[in-house]
């Protein structure tokens, strides 16, 4: 994704965890319903139910998969490992982190919860067509920089 527009800090912190979390954030993204533990019962060992656990509620809250789901922040692992009766959770999700089987784990939720990539077919056409229609609707308008007779650098 170009994140050309963003600052470098902003751009440092695009899809990760900035600190832990506040117990709002905690009920909003990691709480996990009755839908979410039925599916989270289905899978074979400890690691794998907090594993999938937490990746679903980063996803919620991040919009993304982890690819070290041992990065997220001990508040939320602790939460989600409550949830589910599961001790000692830094072991469960660091054995998680090193399993193969996770890989397998983002189609699932994918499926399970209807979460869709731009690469899906009509995905990407949709999105592009309500940002074109966004930007001729709304108000908001792209400000130009000051016209310049001077030519960029490497012209």
């Amino acid at each position: 994704m170009p994140v050309g527009f963003l600052s470098d800090s902003q751009a440092r912190e695009y899809a990760r965890f900035n600190g832990e979390l506040t117990p709002d954030q905690l009920a909003r993204y990691f709480h996990l319903d009755d839908t979410d533990r039925t599916f989270v019962a289905t899978l074979r060992g400890d690691h794998n139910r907090l594993g999938v656990a937490v990746q679903l509620g980063s996803l919620r809250m991040l919009g993304i998969f982890l690819e070290d789901p041992g990065q997220v922040p001990a508040s939320a692992l602790r939460f989600t490992a409550r949830q589910l009766s599961l001790p000692e959770p830094e072991e469960l999700i660091a054995e998680y982190a090193h399993s193969e089987g996770r890989w397998r784990h983002a189609p699932r939720i994918r499926q399970q919860y209807g979460y869709r990539t731009f690469t899906d077919p009509g995905v990407g056409f949709r999105l592009n067509r309500f940002l074109y229609v966004l930007c001729w609707t709304g108000s908001d308008r792209i400000k130009l920089p000051p016209f310049s007779t001077e030519r960029p650098p490497g012209c």
